[in-house]
Protein backbone atom coordinates (compact mmCIF):
# COMPACT_ATOMS: atom_id res chain seq x y z
CA UNK A 1 0.00 0.00 0.00
CA UNK A 2 2.78 2.41 0.95
CA UNK A 3 5.58 1.60 -1.51
CA UNK A 4 3.77 2.21 -4.80
CA UNK A 5 4.39 -1.24 -6.35
CA UNK A 6 2.93 -0.26 -9.72
CA UNK A 7 5.18 2.80 -9.82
CA UNK A 8 2.56 5.28 -10.95
CA UNK A 9 3.09 7.75 -8.11
CA UNK A 10 -0.50 7.41 -6.92
CA UNK A 11 -2.00 6.08 -3.71
CA UNK A 12 -4.05 3.41 -5.51
CA UNK A 13 -2.70 0.05 -4.35
CA UNK A 14 -4.07 -2.34 -1.73
CA UNK A 15 -3.01 -5.16 0.51
CA UNK A 16 -5.44 -7.48 -1.23
CA UNK A 17 -8.72 -7.64 -3.06
CA UNK A 18 -11.56 -10.11 -2.68
CA UNK A 19 -14.76 -11.49 -4.10
CA UNK A 20 -18.17 -10.16 -3.12
CA UNK A 21 -19.01 -13.80 -2.36
CA UNK A 22 -16.65 -13.41 0.63
CA UNK A 23 -16.03 -17.13 1.06
CA UNK A 24 -15.74 -19.62 -1.76
CA UNK A 25 -12.60 -21.80 -1.50
CA UNK A 26 -11.49 -20.35 -4.81
CA UNK A 27 -9.77 -17.31 -6.23
CA UNK A 28 -9.62 -13.99 -4.38
CA UNK A 29 -11.78 -14.96 -1.41
CA UNK A 30 -11.54 -14.09 2.27
CA UNK A 31 -11.62 -17.71 3.42
CA UNK A 32 -8.06 -17.66 4.85
CA UNK A 33 -8.88 -14.65 7.03
CA UNK A 34 -12.11 -16.22 8.23
CA UNK A 35 -10.33 -19.50 8.94
CA UNK A 36 -7.48 -17.88 10.88
CA UNK A 37 -10.19 -16.79 13.32
CA UNK A 38 -11.90 -20.21 13.20
CA UNK A 39 -14.81 -18.85 11.19
CA UNK A 40 -16.14 -20.63 8.11
CA UNK A 41 -18.80 -19.45 5.71
CA UNK A 42 -21.75 -21.58 4.63
CA UNK A 43 -20.62 -24.91 6.09
CA UNK A 44 -22.23 -27.47 8.35
CA UNK A 45 -19.76 -28.07 11.16
CA UNK A 46 -19.75 -29.44 14.68
CA UNK A 47 -19.52 -26.84 17.44
CA UNK A 48 -17.51 -27.23 20.67
CA UNK A 49 -20.28 -29.39 22.12
CA UNK A 50 -20.37 -31.70 19.13
CA UNK A 51 -23.63 -30.40 17.72
CA UNK A 52 -24.01 -29.79 13.97
CA UNK A 53 -24.35 -26.06 13.39
CA UNK A 54 -24.40 -23.76 10.38
CA UNK A 55 -20.98 -22.10 10.46
CA UNK A 56 -22.13 -18.66 9.32
CA UNK A 57 -24.12 -18.11 12.52
CA UNK A 58 -21.42 -19.23 14.95
CA UNK A 59 -19.83 -16.58 17.27
CA UNK A 60 -16.47 -16.84 15.49
CA UNK A 61 -18.08 -15.36 12.36
CA UNK A 62 -18.90 -12.16 14.19
CA UNK A 63 -15.25 -11.82 15.22
CA UNK A 64 -14.09 -12.41 11.64
CA UNK A 65 -16.52 -9.88 10.20
CA UNK A 66 -15.27 -7.30 12.70
CA UNK A 67 -11.68 -7.98 11.59
CA UNK A 68 -12.56 -7.60 7.91
CA UNK A 69 -14.45 -4.42 8.71
CA UNK A 70 -11.33 -3.08 10.42
CA UNK A 71 -9.12 -4.05 7.47
CA UNK A 72 -11.49 -2.45 5.00
CA UNK A 73 -11.70 0.79 6.98
CA UNK A 74 -7.90 0.98 7.13
CA UNK A 75 -7.60 0.71 3.35
CA UNK A 76 -6.02 -2.75 3.31
CA UNK A 77 -8.85 -4.20 1.21
CA UNK A 78 -9.75 -2.97 -2.26
CA UNK A 79 -12.44 -0.36 -1.63
CA UNK A 80 -14.38 -1.54 -4.71
CA UNK A 81 -14.22 -5.27 -4.01
CA UNK A 82 -17.95 -5.58 -3.33
CA UNK A 83 -18.88 -4.26 -6.78
CA UNK A 84 -15.81 -5.11 -8.81
CA UNK A 85 -16.76 -7.55 -11.56
CA UNK A 86 -13.30 -9.06 -11.93
CA UNK A 87 -10.79 -8.95 -9.03
CA UNK A 88 -8.16 -10.28 -11.41
CA UNK A 89 -7.75 -6.88 -13.02
CA UNK A 90 -6.08 -5.43 -9.91
CA UNK A 91 -3.70 -8.37 -9.62
CA UNK A 92 -2.80 -8.20 -13.29
CA UNK A 93 -2.12 -4.48 -12.91
CA UNK A 94 0.20 -4.94 -9.92
CA UNK A 95 -2.10 -3.12 -7.52
CA UNK A 96 -2.29 -5.71 -4.72
CA UNK A 97 0.35 -7.37 -2.58
CA UNK A 98 -1.49 -10.56 -1.61
CA UNK A 99 -3.71 -12.86 -3.64
CA UNK A 100 -5.73 -15.32 -1.55
CA UNK A 101 -6.12 -18.13 -4.08
CA UNK A 102 -5.43 -21.87 -4.58
CA UNK A 103 -2.14 -23.40 -5.67
CA UNK A 104 -3.17 -23.27 -9.33
CA UNK A 105 -3.48 -19.47 -9.41
CA UNK A 106 -0.23 -19.09 -11.44
CA UNK A 107 -2.27 -20.36 -14.39
CA UNK A 108 -4.70 -17.46 -13.95
CA UNK A 109 -4.22 -13.85 -12.86
CA UNK A 110 -0.66 -14.29 -11.60
CA UNK A 111 0.45 -15.07 -15.13
CA UNK A 112 -1.12 -11.82 -16.28
CA UNK A 113 0.68 -9.96 -13.50
CA UNK A 114 4.09 -11.31 -14.52
CA UNK A 115 3.35 -10.87 -18.21
CA UNK A 116 2.51 -7.21 -17.65
CA UNK A 117 5.46 -6.66 -15.30
CA UNK A 118 8.32 -9.19 -15.50
CA UNK A 119 9.72 -7.74 -12.28
CA UNK A 120 6.68 -8.98 -10.36
CA UNK A 121 7.56 -11.77 -7.94
CA UNK A 122 4.94 -14.07 -6.43
CA UNK A 123 5.72 -16.68 -3.78
CA UNK A 124 3.33 -19.27 -2.28
CA UNK A 125 2.72 -19.03 1.46
CA UNK A 126 0.30 -20.47 3.97
CA UNK A 127 -1.18 -17.34 5.49
CA UNK A 128 -2.60 -16.11 7.71
CA UNK A 129 -2.11 -18.60 10.55
CA UNK A 130 -4.28 -18.84 13.63
CA UNK A 131 -3.12 -18.22 17.20
CA UNK A 132 -1.80 -21.80 17.35
CA UNK A 133 0.24 -21.39 14.19
CA UNK A 134 -2.15 -23.43 12.03
CA UNK A 135 -3.43 -22.71 8.55
CA UNK A 136 -7.08 -23.72 8.68
CA UNK A 137 -9.14 -24.79 5.70
CA UNK A 138 -12.30 -26.79 5.13
CA UNK A 139 -12.82 -29.80 2.93
CA UNK A 140 -14.92 -29.88 -0.21
CA UNK A 141 -17.79 -32.12 -1.22
CA UNK A 142 -15.99 -35.28 -2.41
CA UNK A 143 -18.79 -36.07 -4.87
CA UNK A 144 -19.59 -33.25 -7.28
CA UNK A 145 -20.12 -35.05 -10.58
CA UNK A 146 -21.78 -38.22 -11.84
CA UNK A 147 -21.51 -40.05 -15.13
CA UNK A 148 -24.53 -42.19 -15.99
CA UNK A 149 -25.47 -44.49 -18.85
CA UNK A 150 -28.96 -45.48 -19.92
CA UNK A 151 -30.59 -48.62 -18.61
CA UNK A 152 -29.65 -51.59 -20.75
CA UNK A 153 -26.51 -49.93 -22.14
CA UNK A 154 -24.60 -52.73 -23.88
CA UNK A 155 -21.06 -52.02 -22.67
CA UNK A 156 -20.95 -50.09 -19.38
CA UNK A 157 -17.45 -51.48 -18.78
CA UNK A 158 -16.22 -49.42 -21.75
CA UNK A 159 -17.16 -46.23 -19.91
CA UNK A 160 -15.17 -47.35 -16.87
CA UNK A 161 -12.11 -48.14 -19.00
CA UNK A 162 -12.23 -44.76 -20.68
CA UNK A 163 -12.38 -43.08 -17.28
CA UNK A 164 -9.44 -45.16 -16.10
CA UNK A 165 -7.26 -43.65 -18.82
CA UNK A 166 -7.34 -40.30 -17.07
CA UNK A 167 -7.19 -41.50 -13.49
CA UNK A 168 -3.67 -42.28 -12.33
CA UNK A 169 -4.55 -44.35 -9.28
CA UNK A 170 -7.14 -46.47 -11.07
CA UNK A 171 -5.05 -46.82 -14.23
CA UNK A 172 -2.45 -48.70 -12.20
CA UNK A 173 -5.14 -51.28 -11.37
CA UNK A 174 -6.23 -51.47 -15.01
CA UNK A 175 -3.00 -51.36 -17.06
CA UNK A 176 -4.80 -52.22 -20.27
CA UNK A 177 -6.72 -48.96 -20.24
CA UNK A 178 -3.61 -46.93 -20.96
CA UNK A 179 -3.54 -48.18 -24.55
CA UNK A 180 -7.11 -47.22 -25.48
CA UNK A 181 -5.98 -44.13 -27.39
CA UNK A 182 -2.58 -45.43 -28.44
CA UNK A 183 -1.68 -44.40 -31.97
CA UNK A 184 -4.79 -42.26 -32.40
CA UNK A 185 -3.04 -38.91 -31.78
CA UNK A 186 -5.60 -38.01 -29.12
CA UNK A 187 -4.55 -35.89 -26.13
CA UNK A 188 -6.20 -35.73 -22.71
CA UNK A 189 -8.13 -32.58 -23.68
CA UNK A 190 -9.93 -34.60 -26.36
CA UNK A 191 -11.08 -37.44 -24.12
CA UNK A 192 -14.87 -37.81 -24.17
CA UNK A 193 -15.29 -37.82 -20.38
CA UNK A 194 -13.71 -35.36 -17.96
CA UNK A 195 -14.75 -36.78 -14.62
CA UNK A 196 -12.31 -36.34 -11.75
CA UNK A 197 -11.74 -39.63 -9.91
CA UNK A 198 -8.91 -38.92 -7.54
CA UNK A 199 -7.81 -39.07 -3.94
CA UNK A 200 -7.95 -35.89 -1.91
CA UNK A 201 -4.17 -35.42 -2.03
CA UNK A 202 -3.58 -36.50 -5.64
CA UNK A 203 -2.21 -33.12 -6.72
CA UNK A 204 0.28 -33.09 -3.85
CA UNK A 205 1.41 -36.66 -4.54
CA UNK A 206 2.12 -35.83 -8.18
CA UNK A 207 4.08 -32.80 -6.97
CA UNK A 208 6.27 -34.98 -4.76
CA UNK A 209 7.13 -37.18 -7.72
CA UNK A 210 7.93 -34.12 -9.83
CA UNK A 211 10.00 -32.57 -7.06
CA UNK A 212 11.99 -35.77 -6.59
CA UNK A 213 12.67 -36.00 -10.31
CA UNK A 214 13.70 -32.34 -10.50
CA UNK A 215 16.11 -32.67 -7.60
CA UNK A 216 17.65 -35.77 -9.22
CA UNK A 217 17.50 -34.18 -12.70
CA UNK A 218 15.97 -37.45 -13.88
CA UNK A 219 12.41 -37.43 -15.29
CA UNK A 220 12.51 -41.05 -16.49
CA UNK A 221 10.09 -42.36 -13.84
CA UNK A 222 7.45 -39.67 -14.43
CA UNK A 223 4.27 -40.22 -16.43
CA UNK A 224 3.69 -38.26 -19.64
CA UNK A 225 1.86 -35.40 -17.94
CA UNK A 226 4.51 -35.05 -15.24
CA UNK A 227 7.26 -35.09 -17.88
CA UNK A 228 5.52 -32.14 -19.53
CA UNK A 229 5.62 -30.26 -16.20
CA UNK A 230 9.26 -31.25 -15.75
CA UNK A 231 10.14 -29.73 -19.11
CA UNK A 232 8.30 -26.55 -18.11
CA UNK A 233 10.26 -26.32 -14.87
CA UNK A 234 13.47 -26.82 -16.81
CA UNK A 235 12.55 -24.21 -19.41
CA UNK A 236 11.62 -21.64 -16.77
CA UNK A 237 14.76 -22.39 -14.77
CA UNK A 238 16.93 -21.75 -17.81
CA UNK A 239 15.03 -18.63 -18.94
CA UNK A 240 12.84 -17.30 -16.10
CA UNK A 241 9.53 -15.71 -17.13
CA UNK A 242 10.25 -15.91 -20.86
CA UNK A 243 7.57 -18.52 -21.47
CA UNK A 244 4.46 -17.83 -19.36
CA UNK A 245 3.04 -21.33 -19.77
CA UNK A 246 6.30 -22.78 -18.48
CA UNK A 247 6.38 -20.24 -15.64
CA UNK A 248 2.83 -21.16 -14.63
CA UNK A 249 3.56 -24.90 -14.65
CA UNK A 250 6.72 -24.34 -12.63
CA UNK A 251 5.16 -22.03 -10.06
CA UNK A 252 2.01 -24.11 -9.59
CA UNK A 253 3.28 -27.67 -9.83
CA UNK A 254 6.71 -27.37 -8.23
CA UNK A 255 6.33 -24.45 -5.81
CA UNK A 256 2.64 -23.80 -5.21
CA UNK A 257 1.84 -27.41 -4.35
CA UNK A 258 4.92 -27.71 -2.17
CA UNK A 259 3.35 -25.78 0.71
CA UNK A 260 0.56 -28.36 0.96
CA UNK A 261 3.05 -30.66 2.64
CA UNK A 262 3.25 -28.40 5.68
CA UNK A 263 2.48 -29.86 9.12
CA UNK A 264 0.74 -26.58 9.92
CA UNK A 265 -2.33 -27.36 7.80
CA UNK A 266 -5.53 -28.15 9.67
CA UNK A 267 -8.48 -29.43 7.63
CA UNK A 268 -11.90 -28.81 9.15
CA UNK A 269 -14.35 -31.49 8.03
CA UNK A 270 -17.89 -30.71 6.96
CA UNK A 271 -20.63 -32.74 8.62
CA UNK A 272 -23.10 -32.45 5.73
CA UNK A 273 -22.93 -31.60 2.02
CA UNK A 274 -26.46 -32.33 0.84
CA UNK A 275 -29.71 -30.42 0.46
CA UNK A 276 -32.78 -30.86 2.61
CA UNK A 277 -36.43 -30.36 1.73
CA UNK A 278 -36.70 -26.95 3.41
CA UNK A 279 -33.45 -25.83 1.77
CA UNK A 280 -35.14 -26.18 -1.60
CA UNK A 281 -37.78 -23.70 -0.49
CA UNK A 282 -35.92 -21.22 1.71
CA UNK A 283 -32.18 -21.48 1.09
CA UNK A 284 -31.97 -18.71 -1.50
CA UNK A 285 -33.74 -16.32 0.89
CA UNK A 286 -31.40 -17.20 3.76
CA UNK A 287 -28.34 -16.85 1.54
CA UNK A 288 -29.45 -13.41 0.37
CA UNK A 289 -29.99 -12.32 3.97
CA UNK A 290 -26.53 -13.55 4.94
CA UNK A 291 -24.77 -12.02 1.96
CA UNK A 292 -26.33 -8.58 2.35
CA UNK A 293 -25.76 -8.47 6.11
CA UNK A 294 -22.13 -9.58 5.97
CA UNK A 295 -21.23 -7.17 3.19
CA UNK A 296 -22.85 -4.23 4.98
CA UNK A 297 -20.96 -5.03 8.19
CA UNK A 298 -17.61 -5.23 6.37
CA UNK A 299 -18.28 -2.03 4.40
CA UNK A 300 -19.24 -0.19 7.59
CA UNK A 301 -22.84 0.33 6.54
CA UNK A 302 -24.12 -1.65 9.53
CA UNK A 303 -22.64 -2.05 13.04
CA UNK A 304 -20.93 -5.32 13.94
CA UNK A 305 -23.78 -6.09 16.36
CA UNK A 306 -26.07 -6.38 13.34
CA UNK A 307 -24.72 -9.92 13.22
CA UNK A 308 -26.76 -10.81 16.31
CA UNK A 309 -30.07 -9.76 14.78
CA UNK A 310 -29.08 -11.56 11.56
CA UNK A 311 -28.67 -14.82 13.51
CA UNK A 312 -32.06 -14.36 15.16
CA UNK A 313 -33.76 -13.72 11.82
CA UNK A 314 -31.90 -16.53 10.06
CA UNK A 315 -33.08 -19.02 12.64
CA UNK A 316 -36.66 -17.72 12.54
CA UNK A 317 -37.23 -17.69 8.78
CA UNK A 318 -36.15 -21.27 8.22
CA UNK A 319 -32.67 -21.78 9.59
CA UNK A 320 -33.71 -23.73 12.67
CA UNK A 321 -35.93 -26.02 10.65
CA UNK A 322 -33.16 -26.66 8.14
CA UNK A 323 -30.67 -27.31 10.94
CA UNK A 324 -32.98 -29.98 12.39
CA UNK A 325 -33.28 -31.59 8.98
CA UNK A 326 -29.50 -31.54 8.48
CA UNK A 327 -28.96 -33.22 11.85
CA UNK A 328 -31.41 -35.98 10.98
CA UNK A 329 -29.80 -36.55 7.57
CA UNK A 330 -26.28 -36.56 9.00
CA UNK A 331 -27.25 -39.03 11.72
CA UNK A 332 -28.50 -41.52 9.13
CA UNK A 333 -24.96 -42.18 7.95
Amino acid sequence: MEKDPDGNGKNDTYGFTGSSNLGCLGEHCFDPIFAALHAYKDKWLKDKDGNITFSSIMPEMKTALAKLREMYASGLIDKEFAVRKDPKELIAAGKVGIDFSPWWEPYASLSDSVKNDPKAEWIPLLAPLDAQGKFNMYDQDPVTQFLVVRKGYEHPEAVAKVLNVGTEGIRKLDPGSKDIYKGLNISWVQWPFRLALNEEDTAYKTHLELEKAWEAKDPSKLNDEQKMWYESVKKNDENPKKDMAAWADSMARLYGLHVLGSDNINIVRNAFFGKTKTMELKWSTLQKLEQETFLKIILGEEPVDKFDSFVTEWKKVGGDQITDEVKKEANRK
